[in-house]
């Protein structure tokens, strides 16, 4: 089984106190077959010399220092480099199980899996929650993969949980102008690509949800990225009614739950319109839309033709 390298690539930026365990748990792992990417995102703290000490006792392990351009051009660059048979992901504040890669090359082989993903440990102020997946097998029906995708379901699009074959990402890469739920969009074109695709039962990743990070954020730019990201889906799957269905009950919760938010944390109020515009151009479709809920086709009613309306009942709410 080991004559299958898995390339790993871990973005790094501004998490000196957690760095360590990360790479540890990855030098640890039961499967040695790795070579470990090591992306220092220009990172200001001392994170560039902790990765140079490593690859100065493991030479399984690549540096990659660069200037700062986020998640996405981090990944990208680590798969410039990456000459595995298999790419994981882990970032840099996670840590994993010490038999998570051994576990999904198992299945992986024993499978003929393209894509595999494991349940997570979720660890947030001291407590752990598991996210268990349903044994699930994918392997014929595109509309299934992409409404798991769209929907948040099974295949969710994050990308640090999951063992990919390499020809996955061979034309493929992150969207460095995307900051916000940038795993989805590429999520989206490689399940394109994929045949086969299993989500397994065991949790083998440790995700921490911690003060600072990015999905502990407010309201900011980065957030509308998530409605740039949807409108692609949207207009990608055009001639297809049932995953178009999916991406436009998407694209509804997002606009409404930022357009909430911006009411409430009176940021970001030109964005107001924009939101609004979008929600225009795809008004009949969202009308004729089965699975989206009435009531949120009223308050799309209410962005549309009474904003003021929608505003002032958001306001009264709070």
């Amino acid at each position: 089984m080991e004559e299958y390298k898995i390339s790993v690539i871990v973005p790094i930026y501004k998490v000196e106190k957690y760095l360590n365990k990360c790479i540890d748990s990855i030098i640890n792992q039961t499967y040695k077959n790795l070579e470990i990417i090591l992306v220092d995102d220009g990172s200001p703290d001392d994170c560039g010399k902790i990765c140079d000490e490593y690859a100065k006792k493991d030479s399984r392990i690549k540096v990659i220092h660069k200037e700062n351009g986020g998640l996405s051009s981090a990944r990208n660059s680590g798969l410039d480099i990456a000459t595995g048979n298999y790419i994981g992901f882990v970032d840099s504040d996670d840590w994993i199980d010490i038999d998570m890669y051994e576990t999904m090359m198992k299945y992986a082989i024993s499978q003929k899996a393209d894509i595999i993903r494991c349940g997570i440990h979720i660890h947030e102020n001291g407590k752990i929650f598991d996210e268990v997946n349903s044994d699930i097998d994918l392997n014929k029906d595109m509309d299934v993969k992409i409404k798991e995708l769209i929907d948040g379901g099974i295949l969710q699009g994050a990308a640090w949980n999951k063992l990919y074959k390499k020809f996955l990402f061979d034309d493929i890469r992150y969207d460095e102008t995307i900051f916000r739920n940038e795993d989805s969009l590429a999520s989206y074109y490689i399940l394109k690509k994929a045949k086969k695709v299993i989500a397994i039962k065991e949790c083998k990743y440790n995700y921490l949800i911690r003060q600072g990070s990015i999905i502990m954020s407010g309201l900011n730019l980065a957030s509308f990225d998530m409605i740039r990201i949807t409108k692609i889906f949207i207009d990608n799957e055009i001639n297809n009614k049932i995953t178009k269905s999916y991406c436009l009950k998407r694209f509804v919760f997002i606009s409404l739950h930022l357009l909430t938010q911006l009411i409430r944390e009176n940021k970001f109020i030109e964005k107001f319109n924009d939101i609004r515009s979008d929600i225009i151009k795809y008004k009949k479709e969202i009308y004729k839309c089965k699975i989206i809920k009435f009531r949120d086709k009223v308050k799309i009613s209410l962005v549309i033709y009474t904003p003021f309306m929608y505003k002032f009942l958001v306001k009264r709410k709070r």
